[in-house]
């Protein structure tokens, strides 16, 4: 059996998430104490305003194209559990709580995997051109767990 799924939801939840990282790198940003990890996620929070934009085109792009089509079943319940699911609601106060620069970037790379997650399911559901834009912003979310693994190397944490 299938089930209709409207991957716009999806995407929006992708979307939220990328502003919510906006905002989140910046608190770990003020949160740190070592230079260098400020200006990391100073620069992580600024890719993000990057990424908002590339989803808010997608959106407005399905909006005008609404894609058509049914899930298996399973996927389809799948897909809705990741739009329940989509953003850490208590992320700000995850962050507060950090004692260090260790744990804050513990924290960082957390989100960072849980948002590979998310948008890798996003471009297989979507499919086409969105897979594409999906994929680019994918490749440079991996770039921000790979500088994230750098710094957190470099600097001892």
């Amino acid at each position: 059996m299938t089930t209709q799924f409207d991957i716009k939801r999806l995407v929006e939840v992708a979307l939220a998430d990328e502003r919510s990282g906006v905002e989140l790198y910046k608190a770990m940003a003020n949160k740190a104490s070592d230079e260098k990890l400020k200006t990391v996620f100073n620069n992580l929070s600024e890719t993000e305003k990057v990424h908002a934009i590339k989803f808010e085109k997608m959106i407005a792009a399905l909006n005008e194209n609404p894609p058509s089509g049914a899930y298996p079943d399973e996927y389809a319940e799948y897909l809705d559990a990741l739009c329940a699911e989509g953003g850490d609601s208590n992320a700000f106060e995850r962050i507060e709580k950090t004692a260090d620069d260790s744990e804050l970037i513990n924290l960082a790379i957390e989100f960072e995997k849980e948002q590979l997650t998310i948008q890798r399911d996003i471009g297989d559901a979507l499919g086409g051109a969105h897979k594409e834009v999906v994929d680019v912003i994918l490749r440079e979310e991996q770039n921000h767990l790979v500088v994230l693994s750098r710094v957190k190397k470099d600097l001892k944490l």
